[in-house]
């Protein structure tokens, strides 16, 4: 497995000298940068000896996916300019969370338009990830934060309805825990599908060895499913950054040996 921190390109040193293989940044500030400061972005990649290989935030809360003001040709255009700086940036993963963008809008409750309209924004991201060796991996998220696409088992059905190759599906412990989802059979059922993971103690904070939290559900469910690909730490801060990514690091070599 390789693993990784959610934060940005000034962390990225921090990053390597705590022992992880990668960081994961944002694609929306990737998008809203000048030239200068996505060189300097590149610049701190290439000092670190590290690279963004997962992004997320793939959207920014002023596109729509769903409901009547949905707009696919601004966010063509957004992408067709994010998506190529993703891939300069070492992208091999890009995380359609966004709650601020699918979430069906107040006083729309056509589900099933809402479906269709996330589908072909999907055909839309894949054919211009695909162009760039990208996957897309749909990230269900907590009930508390969004109205779509929530359990992991939707977020499985949506892959199947998008029929992608490059269009795969998360789990985010996180969001597993909030939705009272059996963390091990979310990953081992979805073995097929999945693409990636994020983690975090179960109060969103960087995990501890000393936090009081068992994670063996996440780690046995992910080596039933025969999972080998990217785990990103994605987390609020206990204190200190190196520290926090240090103790995280610790976990994992406690559960993965």
């Amino acid at each position: 497995m390789r693993l990784g921190i959610c934060t940005s390109p000034e962390k990225a040193q921090l990053v390597k000298k705590a022992g992880f293989d990668y960081y994961e940044f944002q694609v929306f500030p990737v998008h809203d940068a000048g030239e200068e400061q996505f060189g300097k972005w590149l610049d701190l990649q290439q000092l670190a000896g590290i690279k963004s290989e997962a992004m997320n935030c793939m959207l920014h809360q002023r596109y729509q996916v769903t409901g009547p003001k949905a707009d696919l040709g601004a966010i063509k255009t957004y992408l067709e300019k994010a998506i190529p700086r993703c891939a300069k940036m070492g992208t091999e993963t890009i995380v359609f969370g966004s709650a601020w963008s699918r979430n069906m809008p107040e006083g729309f409750s056509d589900r099933q338009k809402a479906y269709s309209q996330i589908v072909e924004y999907l055909h839309l991201a894949s054919d211009i990830c695909g162009e760039a060796g990208i996957n897309i991996a749909i990230e269900p998220l907590g009930t508390p934060v969004t109205n779509i696409v929530t359990f992991v088992s939707e977020g499985n059905y949506l892959c199947h309805l998008t029929q992608r190759d490059n269009v795969r599906l998360l789990v985010d412990l996180f969001a597993v825990a909030q939705n009272h989802e059996n963390c091990r059979e979310c990953l081992a059922g979805y073995a097929p599908m999945l693409e990636h993971l994020h983690f975090c103690a179960f109060n969103r904070r960087y995990p501890r060895l000393d936090d009081g939290c068992n994670y063996s559900a996440f780690f046995e469910g992910a080596k039933a499913a025969g999972y080998n690909g990217r785990i990103s730490v994605e987390a609020t801060h206990n204190g200190d950054e190196y520290e926090d990514m240090v103790q995280a690091m610790a976990v994992f070599k406690k559960y993965l040996g």
